[in-house]
């Protein structure tokens, strides 16, 4: 019997210490590359959440991978440019509790003062 009391608490500080760990934000991650494919490595990738003003920024590793971690759920513009590419606007990326949305950037070979814009939803 005080094994099975013993049991039934352990099991409830797990589950309570598991509960607890959840985490209540997202992240937004993907990769850049150039209109070949390859992989644009040192791009900046930028999500700001318009609503708080909010900044976070991360470099394209040499793969051409990013990611955003930590973000606060709401909506993002997120952008990718590196000099002698075209800069990358995404809007209206919506970040939800716990999702890892995936969003990639094919980056156009050109003047970095020109800016491609995409409005869309959230991909899924």
């Amino acid at each position: 019997m005080n094994h099975r009391l013993a049991l039934v608490g352990a099991l409830l500080l797990v589950t309570a210490a598991a509960s607890y760990a959840q985490e209540s934000r997202g992240a937004i991650l993907g990769r850049v590359t150039d209109s070949s494919g390859a992989p644009i490595a040192g791009a900046a990738v930028k999500a700001t959440n318009p609503e708080t003003g909010i900044t976070l920024t991360a470099t394209a590793n040499a793969d051409g991978n990013y990611f955003l971690p930590y973000l606060v759920p709401g909506k993002y513009s997120v952008s990718a440019e590196l000099t002698g590419f075209k800069k990358l606007i995404q809007n209206d990326i919506e970040v939800r509790v716990t999702d890892q949305v995936k969003l990639d950037f094919p980056l156009q070979i050109g003047d970095a003062k020109e800016i491609i814009e995409v409005t869309a939803e959230t991909p899924l």
